[in-house]
């Protein structure tokens, strides 16, 4: 039991020599003169400097910690740094200490600080143990991090904007020729991001043979002198051995001397479009030879009677035997209807003749609207598109999606169309 006490004692004792020499040791840092020239030093330092304890209290600062968190140097040697440590950060503070406490050095440990305005920094500390104290070295990197946050949003807002625009993008660097393709430009052509390599004969080898020469020529030509954007349209080999057209946009950058130093841009797949605009073209082009052929024959039927006496035969021969329905409305009814006409709507000529008929017989009730709407237009006047799609409904009561192309003729004031379906 006398062992036991005395090690009590003893204990005790020790812990009282170790406070008075921590209270002396602090007493010493606090009363620095100001005059002393390493003090001085560490006051027109840009970094942070200053000397803690293990309980957690600032014993020394230099100026700097004014000047970033607005607090008075007396101030915060009153405080525990803890005090100003951001909530989410305490935790993380708090295992920092403790390996300081096991005379761990902590480098680049970063916590936020509250400021004197009530707004935080963001302080990146490194902190060496000596003794009972922590010498600390310390920078405000807000700015660095309000920065790394702002890109990587940025870098994320283009990254949604790549991804729901479909885009392909590709990066192509003239001087080193290093190329970057984006994973989505390789999955346009049916690849994986590692399955095709990010070079420029990687292009070469998917461009169509006939669209090589006609492209390389493009591009030479717009290095050569780089004005706005470098727009082209060409064909990519998918995986699946079929071709996609491409819609190229692009821009240049160059050096200080003028020259072209990158090529970059994006794809978007328009083989859809393309294959759209190719039928719609030779639709386009049946029509209008067609609508050119009726345009004579209804000038001539309209404008000159002896015209149409002559041609009556050839233009009734035609019509008759056309693939396509045609057909005359005057004013609400069909005056004449081919033959064709009839096997589509199923009414005899007879019948859509008979001046009960009404054309809105054949219509369904979503199409009425449509035709309505065409139909005042052209009583009013106006200009209306010559070409348009609407829904019928047969005798039988078969619904069908038909393509009409019309022109309205006779004298103004009159409503006498006549139309191709």
């Amino acid at each position: 039991m006398k062992d036991q006490k005395f090690s009590k004692d003893l204990l005790l004792k020790k812990i009282e020599e170790l406070e008075k020499e921590n209270q002396r040791i602090k007493s010493s840092f606090t009363s620095i003169d100001p005059n002393n020239k390493l003090e001085g030093f560490f006051n027109i330092a840009l970094d942070l400097f200053c000397i803690a304890d293990n309980d957690g209290n600032f014993i020394w600062v230099n100026k700097s910690w004014e000047k970033t968190l607005g607090y008075s140097s007396e101030y915060l040697v009153k405080h525990k740094f803890l005090e100003f440590v951001h909530p989410d950060d305490l935790q993380t503070t708090l295992i920092a200490m403790k390996r300081l406490e096991n005379k761990e050095q902590v480098l680049n440990f970063v916590n936020r600080y509250r400021c004197k305005d009530g707004n935080w920094k963001y302080i990146e500390w490194r902190s060496h143990p000596v003794g009972e104290l922590i010498y600390a070295a310390a920078r405000d990197i807000s700015e660095r991090i309000n920065f790394e946050k702002a890109l990587m949003a940025s870098e994320e807002r283009f990254a949604l904007v790549i991804d729901a625009t479909e885009l392909g993008v590709w990066d192509w660097n003239v001087e080193t020729d290093q190329v970057y393709y984006s994973p989505q430009w390789k999955m346009q052509v049916g690849y994986e991001d590692h399955e095709l390599k990010n070079e420029f004969k990687t292009w070469q080898d998917l461009l169509h043979q006939d669209d090589y020469d006609r492209m390389h020529e493009e591009i030479s030509k717009y290095l050569a002198n780089p004005e706005e954007h470098f727009v082209a349209e060409f064909r990519l080999r998918h995986k699946n051995g079929n071709y996609i057209w491409i819609h190229n946009k692009a821009s240049a950058k160059k050096n200080s001397s003028g020259k072209v130093v990158r090529f970059f841009g994006s794809h978007s797949d328009i083989t859809d479009r393309k294959i759209s605009e190719i039928l719609l073209k030779e639709k386009n082009e049946q029509i209008e030879a067609q609508n050119e052929e009726y345009k004579q024959l209804n000038e001539e039927l309209y404008y000159a009677k002896e015209a149409i006496e002559k041609s009556e035969k050839k233009f009734r021969n035609l019509v008759e035997s056309a693939f396509d329905g045609i057909y005359l409305i005057e004013g609400r009814n069909f005056s004449y209807v081919n033959p064709r006409f009839t096997e589509i709507t199923g009414y005899s000529f007879e019948e859509i003749t008979d001046k009960e008929f009404n054309f809105e017989k054949l219509l369904t009730q979503g199409s009425k609207e449509i035709v309505e709407e065409r139909y005042n237009a052209r009583k009013r006047g106006e200009i209306t598109p010559s070409r348009y799609e609407f829904q019928i409904l047969t005798k039988n009561r078969e619904i069908k999606d038909v393509e009409v192309s019309t022109v309205q003729v006779g004298k103004e004031g009159e409503v006498i169309i006549m139309g191709i379906m």
